[in-house]
């Protein structure tokens, strides 16, 4: 198809436009950067950019990172230009199965479940989207199963989109700055199903049983015949499946699971199959990941948790005293959701942006103020004591002062690497 435009040129645009590329298309691309500022790869494609939509231009191709505010999306539709998003795209190129994954905590640990254990199993199965590889930059020609990390953004814009199984774990206040409202944000969630037909499945978060568009299958987490247990999950006729080999931290991380076992077991996995790949998963980095004991601090990095709802389950799976660190960058975080009553820190030290706001929504409680990260993390070492932990989960962005959660994750590994120079 000529007439194509490619909005932004992120690792998203660059994905579309080296796959137009690779099938002789014309194209043309547009990005708010100017073109000397975009990545070394995407100035390969730099002949194609353009300011404004060119005459003629049939589809515009939107990269996650822009509103439906901008003007360039805005021109596309008053033109009545279809606007579509590159999940989208790649699914127009697909061939074979798409397993989607969407909610606002814990998509990336369990995408990442249902992958092992696919491939652990001796199936075809690709990894992509919102984690990492692009869903555009991961297709193959021949079929495949193709289990899709999905965000909001990505679904903004989906017009055909199917997911064969779709999951939808949870849905708590994040991205208010872009969807204005949790209605609208839980919307955008809601969009995974709207086209599924009556051979598809939709795995759901209780609260979403009855609101799931589409005409797939309705599978509703938890429910009376799905049961977590201490040492097992009752999946029904399913069976029980033994957490004798999950060795991953938290309660959420077995609600995970379950939603994992559900998506898995409609392709033909038994549950001896899940068990045994469970033995080779240890989880994810910056997801609730153990670094290891210094000084007999137990260091925890959860700094994926950009939101307080995330934070909520990581005080919640711990197990022994802690200190919180908390802050970053503000995207109308509001501190006074987190429920500390459930499990009380022994001490909480906020840093940056959003430290002093921390401080005052959390007054009730012992917390200490730094200017930077590395300082919150060497203070926090120094509150615990022997046999308690230092829990890294901000309920924030990273922005301030860190390109994004890994680099903040890879910064307070380094920090522990070093055992953070403590006295």
């Amino acid at each position: 198809m000529n007439g194509q435009v490619i909005l932004g040129m992120g690792q998203s645009g660059l994905s579309v436009a080296r796959f137009l590329r690779g099938q002789g298309a014309g194209f043309h691309c547009y990005d708010d950067r100017p073109v000397e500022r975009w990545s070394t790869d995407a100035q390969a494609f730099a002949g194609c950019s353009v300011r404004s939509l060119p005459q003629g231009t049939v589809q515009l191709i939107v990269s996650p990172g822009f509103p439906a505010e901008h003007t360039v999306i805005q021109q596309a539709l008053s033109q009545g230009i279809e606007v579509v998003s590159e999940i989208e795209f790649a699914f127009r190129h697909a061939k074979g199965t798409i397993i989607g994954v969407t909610g606002s905590n814990g998509k990336s640990t369990t995408v990442s479940m249902i992958h092992h254990v696919l491939v652990n199993s001796g199936l075809p199965a690709i990894l992509c989207g919102n984690i990492g590889q692009s869903f555009t930059s991961s297709l193959v020609a021949e079929e495949a199963i193709y289990v899709v990390e999905i965000s909001s953004f990505q679904l903004e814009w989906i017009v055909t989109f199917r997911a064969h199984i779709g999951v939808l774990i949870n849905v708590t206040a994040d991205h208010l700055d872009r969807h204005h409202s949790m209605a609208g944000y839980e919307a955008a969630k809601l969009r995974l199903f709207e086209n599924q037909l009556e051979s598809d499945l939709a795995i759901v978060d209780a609260p979403f049983a009855t609101r799931i568009p589409g005409d797939g299958e309705i599978e509703v987490v938890p429910s009376g015949h799905l049961v977590i247990h201490d040492d097992y999950i009752d999946l029904g006729k399913l069976g029980r499946l033994s957490l004798a080999n999950f060795s991953l931290l938290g309660a959420h991380n077995r609600m995970n699971l379950l939603f994992t076992a559900l998506a898995v077991s409609r392709l033909g996995i038994t549950v001896n199959q899940i068990e045994e790949a469970l033995s080779s998963f240890s989880g994810l980095q910056n997801r609730l990941e153990t670094i290891g004991t210094c000084d007999g601090r137990l260091w925890i990095n959860d700094s994926k948790a950009t939101n307080p709802a995330s934070t909520q389950v990581a005080i919640e799976a711990m197990t022994s005293p802690y200190v919180l660190i908390l802050g970053g960058s503000d995207k109308d975080t509001n501190f006074g959701q987190l429920n500390l009553n459930a499990n009380p820190p022994k001490a909480i030290v906020a840093y940056g942006e959003t430290g002093p706001k921390a401080q005052s929504q959390l007054s009730n409680w012992p917390i200490e103020v730094v200017c930077d990260f590395d300082s919150a993390c060497r203070h926090a070492h120094d509150l615990a004591g022997t046999g308690e932990a230092v829990l890294l989960a901000p309920a924030c962005a990273s922005f301030d002062q860190f390109d994004n959660y890994m680099a903040r994750g890879e910064a307070f590994r380094s920090l522990f690497a070093n055992c953070v120079g403590v006295s």
